[in-house]
């Protein structure tokens, strides 16, 4: 059931950001106020963001034995949101890998299809682990540090969401 629950979170709260996206003029895929990033930009940071999960998500025993497993409990939704808020105010550093290009209405549509394919594999190798797994094996975060794999799809989930979130606040 938590695979399914997890499937259905990441290629649902994906949809809702890329059908956004897909519903702005160029001028407003291209706008920005207040130096905040455009929506291009939060559209290339979900795609540099999610690429390490779909690169590494496939090969268990490499996550088991460069990062390890926990047996702490697992943060569910609503912590790893609050943490992740409470981080966000203390103004973290982004490794560069993830902060977005300037990007052109030209690359929209090449950015959202290599989302939606990035999500659907996550969400396919998902399969390749029961609960116990998910909730054990750990991957790093660049600002959280060290989640389970469990709480990394979580994250994943909410960070969509997020940034769709900036991107109405910017369009305001």
């Amino acid at each position: 059931m938590i695979i399914k629950d997890l499937k259905a979170g990441l290629k649902k709260n994906h949809k809702k950001f890329i059908d956004h996206i897909d519903s702005l003029s160029k001028e407003a895929f291209e706008f920005s106020k207040n130096q905040k990033w455009t929506a291009g930009q939060e559209l290339d940071h979900i795609a540099k963001s999610i690429l390490p999960i779909a690169k590494i998500i496939n090969n268990k025993d490499y996550i088991r034995s460069k990062f390890g497993t926990t047996s702490r409990v697992n943060s569910n939704y609503d912590a790893l949101v609050s943490t992740y808020q409470i981080v966000l105010t203390k103004g973290p550093e982004m490794p560069d890998k993830f902060v977005p290009d300037t990007i052109s209405w030209a690359q929209k549509e090449g950015l959202q299809s290599q989302i939606i394919d990035l999500v659907d594999e996550i969400a396919s190798y998902l399969d390749l682990y029961d609960e116990a797994e998910l909730k054990e094996l750990i991957l790093p975060h660049p600002v959280l540090g060290a989640l389970t794999l469990y709480e990394m799809i979580l994250f994943t989930i909410y960070h969509v969401e997020h940034h769709l979130n900036n991107s109405l606040r910017n369009l305001k």
